[in-house]
């Protein structure tokens, strides 16, 4: 796999200079990307040069019509950069250093967008309530931003400026310019600005931490439930559990431990549930029930799948769900929770059940 990793990598490479047609070029994204996919974190990838340069001429030559799957290859981008750092030499390290420079600039909105990805800012964020609203108050991402920015120019201008080449240079200058009138004109306060080489490593030891979210890439080899859930889930699965959780609106609650399997597929625009081990009273052994719709936030790791149940009485379609919430933690499947109606009165039911994929 390590070999394949590389042979990827400089197969991208070699495509993007030769200025093949994009559809070629797609597919080599797609070959290297399957590899990195199988890797759970940036720093668990075996460290080839030619990863870290493909993924950058990719993202920066071409992007996704899905706004999240753009933040998601850009951090991932990211990731690969800075561990880059730790294994280049100083006649390499200048040139990476400019990657990652261009990279926050070209990227800017979706790495100071917290809804695309938690690494800016790095604290979490202070959450208050006023007059019944939820304020959750993120501080100055642009602070720990500029900061990285500050140290990238004052580190490639020290020490690096012989070993660039003049094109990349001419860019490195370019950026330099906009982002300095850019930052002359932040309001905030600029006296007590924090390291920039430590919020660089901030970020990227908070991305080891989240995990590495899988990037999606369109290919007639994927299964129905991968196209569906953009990457996050690449096949069917089981969920072998060890706890549940159930909460109606009546006012019942119920918990404990539960040794059951659920097996979750897709056929057909229909999502296949089959239940071993959770009493039929909650769920169903086996259903088939037609999709509605889709909502992912693969970043903040969960799925919610709707279905198209047709209620006439709500006391027919007890333990029938009308949603399925799928959650993630550090993108390995944790838990699926159900919500149903039930009974006559049209309670609200939701039944969480944790275990492990």
């Amino acid at each position: 796999m390590e070999s394949l990793l590389k042979n990827a990598a400089q197969s991208l490479l070699d495509s993007i200079y030769k200025n093949d047609d994009k559809e070629v070029i797609f597919n080599y994204w797609g070959k290297l990307i399957s590899i990195i996919n199988g890797y759970v974190s940036c720093d668990c990838m075996p460290y080839y040069s030619e990863v870290p340069i493909a993924m950058y001429q990719y993202v920066m030559h071409f992007s996704s019509k899905n706004a999240e799957e753009n933040a998601i290859r850009a951090t991932n981008t990211f990731g690969v950069l800075v561990n880059a750092l730790d294994y280049e030499d100083d006649t390499k390290k200048g040139t990476i250093l400019i990657y990652i420079s261009l990279l926050l600039s070209r990227y800017k909105k979706y790495f100071l967008n917290v809804k695309y990805y938690s690494i800016f800012p790095i604290t979490k964020p202070k959450i208050t309530e006023h007059l019944g609203e939820r304020i959750i108050d993120y501080g100055y991402p642009n602070r720990n931003f500029d900061a990285i920015k500050l140290y990238i120019i004052s580190e490639v201008k020290s020490k690096y400026l012989s070993y660039i080449n003049k094109s990349l240079l001419d860019d490195f200058e370019l950026d330099c310019k906009i982002f300095t009138e850019n930052f002359n004109s932040e309001s905030y306060d600029k006296s007590q600005m924090p390291n920039g080489l430590e919020v660089l490593y901030d970020c990227y030891n908070e991305m080891i931490y989240i995990g590495k979210c899988p990037i999606f890439v369109n290919s007639p080899a994927n299964s129905e439930i991968c196209n569906k859930t953009r990457g996050l889930i690449s096949k069917d699965f089981s969920l072998f559990t060890y706890s549940y959780f159930l909460h109606e609106t009546s006012g019942k609650m119920m918990q404990g431990g539960l040794n059951a399997r659920i097996d979750v597929s897709i056929s057909d625009d229909n999502m296949i549930i089959k239940n071993d081990g959770v009493d039929n009273d909650y769920l169903k052994s086996n259903l088939c029930l037609p999709i509605k719709d889709v909502k992912i936030r693969k970043i903040e790791q969960y799925i919610e799948f709707s279905f198209s149940v047709h209620i006439s009485n709500f006391g027919e379609v007890d333990n029938i769900p009308l949603f399925m919430k799928i959650h993630f933690d550090k993108f390995k499947i944790k838990s699926i929770e159900f919500t149903f109606t039930v009974g006559n009165a049209g309670y609200l039911r939701e039944l969480e059940i944790n275990g492990n994929a």
